[in-house]
């Protein structure tokens, strides 16, 4: 069964907003020189109102010349809690059961494809949505898997966390059976629930970051069958080029074969930075067909997640 990623698409909120104008705003915790240094510049913030979900899901439908129709199942998955639902006293609590995946099903008129959401690993949802869906495709449930990812900073929280800087972004990315580009070979994922309270455990979430990674992308690779040295392409998301240009040395990886500096312009937009970068680097980058991608992200929670890619 020949599994692929048939599209990638994105949508960022369309204000952009310096570091400057945050750091005015009461909405950074350190300078904007510290995040500078760690390779951030701007990011991009949601109007009220823009359904960024909904725009990248509607752009890969259309530029791929895809029929609502083919859809069989849509995956809607962010690294933020959906935000809860307020229900005054005494109100029934079928209230409570409002949920963006029906919503974004009925909008997309995917009127053949079961909706279901998936959250609770910070950004590494974005794996476990690639992961499911090319499970789907294996079993025969499905032919044409939407995975849509969403992630909005509410007003007046702030965008730095741990000396990264978050932008609202979306993406959408369609993976399909018979499909022979962007196969998903490999995964590994990791989660350490000692970790599960992000606020209490910074400091030592910090410490087991880069060990932590470094196996991660290690025994992803090796399940794929490669080494380190095979890798033509590292996709990485957006938490600091300093931490990438860290965890590359600990691999032995050269900075030339990985896609940095996008953190600068784009933020780190949480969920959709894979996608983003993975559909920027094959632009920018002339990978003959099954070169291995490797991709990695780290989710509060505490996850970490790996994957090998064949282009």
């Amino acid at each position: 069964m020949t599994v692929g990623i048939r599209a990638l698409s994105y949508r960022f909120g369309s204000r952009m907003v310096g570091l400057e104008d945050l750091a005015e705003q009461g909405l950074l915790g350190s300078t904007p020189e510290t995040l500078r240094g760690f390779g951030f510049d701007r990011v991009h913030i949601a109007e009220p109102g823009e359904d960024l979900g909904c725009l990248a899901a509607s752009d890969l439908l259309r530029e791929h010349e895809v029929d609502p129709l083919e859809i069989d199942a849509l995956i809607v998955f962010g690294g933020l809690p959906p935000d809860p639902v307020s229900v005054p006293e005494g109100e029934e609590a079928t209230s409570l059961f409002h949920y963006p995946a029906g919503r974004l099903q009925h909008a997309l008129g995917l009127t053949r494809a079961t909706a279901f959401g998936m959250g609770q690993q910070g950004c590494a949802a974005v794996l476990s949505a690639l992961r499911v869906a090319r499970s789907l495709l294996i079993s025969g449930d499905a032919r044409n898997v939407l995975c849509v990812g969403i992630d909005i900073v509410p007003a007046g929280v702030r965008r730095e966390v741990i000396y990264n800087v978050l932008s609202d972004g979306a993406c959408a990315m369609l993976v399909s059976t018979p499909w022979p580009r962007l196969r998903p070979v490999a995964f590994r994922q990791i989660t350490k629930g000692y970790y599960w309270d992000t606020s209490a455990r910074r400091d030592e979430i910090i410490a087991a970051y880069f060990p932590t990674a470094r196996n991660a992308i290690r025994d992803v690779v090796a399940a794929a069958g490669l080494t380190l040295d095979d890798v033509a392409l590292v996709v990485p998301d957006n938490v600091s080029r300093r931490g990438w240009e860290i965890l590359l040395g600990l691999l032995g990886i050269p900075e030339e074969r990985a896609f940095l500096g996008a953190a600068a312009v784009r933020g780190h937009a949480i969920t959709a930075d894979l996608v983003v970068n993975l559909r920027d680097a094959i632009d920018a980058r002339d990978l003959a067909p099954e070169s291995p991608i490797a991709m990695f992200t780290f989710g509060f929670g505490a996850n970490w997640g790996a994957a090998v890619l064949r282009a």
